[in-house]
């Protein structure tokens, strides 16, 4: 279940195995929990939450069965501590993604894992990768992010009451 697999990533292992996953939100919550567990400073709690703006499916020319799967969203990763406080963020960050699922009987798998280069590459990435409709949601996050700090936060709230060790 999914506090089992959080304690699994506090403790540091790993999952190893290939994503894939019949419901789409878990592929999602999978992918972006395996492709930032090394970026950031690691804390007692890892966590993400997540914003769908779009999808595109890819079907199969011989029937309406959905092959490939890209979806495009807004990804927030932390990282948690303790502190004399209660919780701490103490890394993450807040980035657009698209994700590429392979889609099959059994579920999805997890093909590309964008993210848009930093600096000046960053907002020609996205005009190239994005579709046009939602790009005023990607260069205009915040309500989205406010939404997914508290959710992050919410979780590790939950995650500290089974451990005990945090303050709300």
């Amino acid at each position: 279940d999914f506090i089992s697999y959080l304690q699994r990533i506090c403790a540091g292992e790993t999952r190893t195995e290939s994503i894939n996953e019949t419901n789409l939100d878990t592929a999602i919550h999978n992918a972006i929990m395996e492709h930032n567990k090394d970026r950031y400073y690691k804390g007692v709690f890892a966590c993400e939450s997540h914003t769908v703006l779009a999808t595109e499916a890819d079907r199969s020319a011989n029937s309406e069965q959905i092959e490939i799967l890209t979806v495009y969203a807004l990804a927030l990763y932390e990282e948690y501590n303790l502190s004399e406080e209660g919780i701490e963020s103490v890394s993450g960050g807040c980035v657009p993604v698209a994700l590429t699922f392979n889609v099959a009987e059994n579920g999805y798998e997890l093909s590309e894992y964008w993210e848009p280069g930093d600096g000046s590459q960053y907002s020609d990435d996205i005009r190239k990768k994005f579709p046009e409709d939602i790009l005023d949601e990607v260069w205009n996050p915040q309500d989205y992010v406010d939404a997914m700090t508290a959710e992050n936060k919410q979780k590790a709230l939950e995650f500290s009451a089974q451990k005990g060790d945090f303050k709300e």
